[in-house]
């Protein structure tokens, strides 16, 4: 690794404004030169990085990129968490679990989006056994979601 703490730290957060303001490009690379400095299986907090990309291919309409971005995210997080990683309580609170809460609402959005209802239903359900206090709204789309509606591009979603 060729960054230190300080500066993987600073590109995290110039990655996350870029991406806040709109500039989609420096924001992509700064996540990029992440994922290639850092072993996520042991840089936890820069997972983050994953759901970056994968919001903004989401943005983008490319579903296929922000699906594999999103499930790297879940994957690195469920090897962290543990095998039980679904029987627990990962509440918003703890800033720890927000990156694996927020990749598993990516991949319920990219599944209804694909109107993969089932899949979708299944990931909004297990976000609201896991997180009980719904911090990422899912109660404002589930009920679409389990109709078969399709996705629409909602701001307040």
């Amino acid at each position: 690794m060729s960054l230190d703490k300080e500066k993987l730290n600073q590109l995290f957060n110039d990655g996350w404004d870029a991406k806040i303001e709109g500039n989609n490009e420096h924001s992509k690379k700064c996540f990029q030169r992440i994922i290639s400095e850092v072993d996520l299986k042991y840089g936890y907090e820069y997972i983050d990085s994953f759901n970056g990309l994968g919001s903004m291919a989401f943005e983008e309409g490319d579903l296929a990129k922000a699906k594999e971005y999103y499930q790297k995210a879940v994957d690195l997080i469920s090897n962290y968490l543990g095998k039980d990683w679904q029987k627990k309580k990962l509440e918003w609170k703890i800033i720890e679990n927000r990156p694996y809460l927020r990749a598993l609402h990516g991949l319920c959005l990219v599944e209804w989006r694909n109107k993969n209802f089932k899949e979708a239903g299944k990931l909004a359900e297990l976000l609201l056994k896991i997180c009980s206090n719904d911090n990422l709204g899912l109660r404002f789309i589930i009920d679409e979601i389990k109709q078969e509606k399709e996705w629409k591009e909602d701001e307040e979603i």
